[in-house]
């Protein structure tokens, strides 16, 4: 999941409802009844076999995802890869040019609340992938463009790429959608869509975190680490604005972080001053070319998350 530039321009460059929102805590409120027609699906079993394709991407401050693909009747439109996103959102001038109608509805942040509009989007294309009627939110995604200075026209969600499994080659800058090769490390998913979470050791404790494209360092919230980390010596202490007002962030130091039997030494992270949320059950988030994993695997068939270093 994606945060604003201007919020958090080292932690998180493209959420301001979405990260801090989705992965927080996302409650939506007001004309809920509508909300819920339009929701996504809830079967996590979307996965289908597909033939292998590649598609080649750009990558942006050394995470970021950017493919090209089709949004209704507009081909290449910029799309913004991010499994931390449970829900796939369009920029709000796509939406207004394709004259989608949608429905209003509150979205609870830790810090406040937002209106979002939920809007049926025909049809989504990304290489072999393609999803038709498919709710998403709206939002004014200007702000990425001002951050990486490329505009993006939709965050495509784990609600869109769960139909099929995937590899991600950072050096290579190719995502394979269909059957992926077997990595040399490989974790099963703690829990399954619409958040993808592994276990992994942090100072020798176990976390819970989101496997988040859209992260560029480790971070954990506060709510959760209770006192795990807490004796850590503490460097900068910070802000991270969202549209509903803005967050507290502490950086230290880890001295040993673990995923499954592979040791990625030290490595810094965030503390974010959250309040405490009940619904989403992981620690933080898990940053992917920040830990030195070159290559990532998302495969649906076996429940499994593999890498390469």
């Amino acid at each position: 999941m994606v945060e604003p530039a201007a919020a958090i321009a080292e932690v998180n460059v493209v959420r301001p409802y979405l990260t801090v929102g989705l992965l927080l805590g996302f409650v939506l409120e007001g004309n809920s009844y509508a909300f819920c027609q339009l929701r996504a699906p809830d079967d996590p079993r979307s996965y289908r076999r597909i033939e292998p394709k590649n598609l080649s991407f750009h990558m942006y401050k050394n995470y970021l995802i950017v493919v090209e693909g089709s949004l209704a009747r507009l081909p290449k439109r910029i799309l913004l890869i991010d499994t931390g996103s449970s829900r796939t959102v369009l920029d709000r001038k796509i939406a207004d040019e394709l004259r989608l109608p949608g429905v209003v509805g509150t979205l609870t942040l830790p810090n406040g609340k937002i209106s979002v509009e939920q809007v049926l989007l025909p049809n989504l294309e990304l290489g072999p992938i393609r999803a038709k009627s498919l709710p998403v939110l709206t939002q004014d995604l200007s702000f990425i463009q001002k951050a990486i200075g490329v505009r993006i026209d939709a965050i495509v969600g784990i609600d869109v790429l769960r139909q099929s499994s995937f590899s991600v080659d950072y050096k290579t800058k190719e995502i394979v959608f269909g059957k992926i090769d077997a990595m040399p490390f490989a974790v099963p998913f703690e829990t399954g869509p619409p958040f993808l979470t592994v276990k992994m050791l942090l100072n020798g404790q176990p976390f819970r975190l989101l496997v988040d494209t859209g992260a560029p360092r480790l971070m954990v919230f506060q709510s959760r680490v209770q006192d795990h980390l807490q004796n850590l010596p503490v460097g900068s202490i910070g802000t991270s604005s969202t549209l509903a007002g803005t967050l507290q962030r502490k950086q230290l130091l880890l001295h040993t972080v673990s995923i499954g039997t592979t040791e990625l030494g030290s490595h810094a992270a965030s503390i974010v001053m959250d309040q405490k949320d009940n619904d989403h059950d992981f620690d933080g988030l898990m940053a992917l070319p920040a830990l030195g994993l070159t290559q990532i695997t998302f495969d649906f068939e076996h429940n499994t998350f593999g890498w390469k270093l």
